[in-house]
């Protein structure tokens, strides 16, 4: 770490990503940031600390900060096709959490979440239930900690090792009602959504 490199390689691969989006080739886009993410291991020196830093090493280079947000994103959107990107999903956020662990903390938060659903998406149902009890307990204010979890068990089913279990989403979401989390607004919202679902399941069954 700590090599020189030229800010204008780093922003170009940036873009060039974007222009792959732009054309709808989600995966293609992710390999040509998976360069920028390993050209930016190269820069870091142990003196940065957050992406803001980072940003500000490079010249803002692409907007840095906003790129490291959206690579993780993609990372799940190629993984809806490809599950082995969400092994690069994995590997991508808990590389950004050691080495700039002193970013703004709803990004260190947002990664970690994203490295949880990842099992879950995987297959590895056991090791992402650890993950989301380990956030629980870091981010017991967070709604949205609670809301991924849940959306796991019926709403966000992406692999289907994992159960639809509507009483395990119900009980995480009171769960984080009784944990006077914030958003409350966004957990209640949910829990009406799951009623519905569960009424038309319920209707399905019995023919009517």
């Amino acid at each position: 770490m700590g090599e020189q490199n030229e800010p204008w390689k780093i922003d170009e691969l940036i873009a060039e990503g974007y222009d792959f989006l732009e054309e709808q080739k989600i995966t293609k886009a992710c390999f040509i940031w998976e360069k920028v993410w390993e050209e930016i291991k190269k820069v870091l020196t142990p003196e940065i600390r957050s992406v803001t830093e980072l940003g500000y090493s490079l010249g803002d280079a692409g907007n840095v900060e906003n790129w490291c947000q959206d690579y993780e994103m993609e990372l799940e959107n190629a993984g809806v096709e490809d599950l082995s990107f969400f092994k690069k999903r994995i590997t991508y956020c808990r590389e950004f959490v050691k080495l700039l662990p002193e970013s703004d903390p709803l990004i260190i938060e947002n990664m970690k979440r994203a490295e949880a659903e990842s099992l879950f998406a995987l297959g590895k149902i056991d090791e992402g239930e650890k993950a989301f009890a380990v956030l629980i307990k870091e981010y017991p204010n967070s709604a949205f900690v609670y809301i991924g979890w849940a959306d796991l068990y019926w709403l966000f089913r992406i692999n289907d090792k994992t159960p639809c279990d509507y009483e395990k989403a119900e009980k995480i979401y009171r769960k984080a009602l009784e944990s006077n989390v914030d958003y409350r607004e966004e957990v209640i919202e949910r829990l009406k959504e799951l009623e519905k679902e569960k009424e038309k399941a319920s209707r399905c069954k019995s023919g009517n």
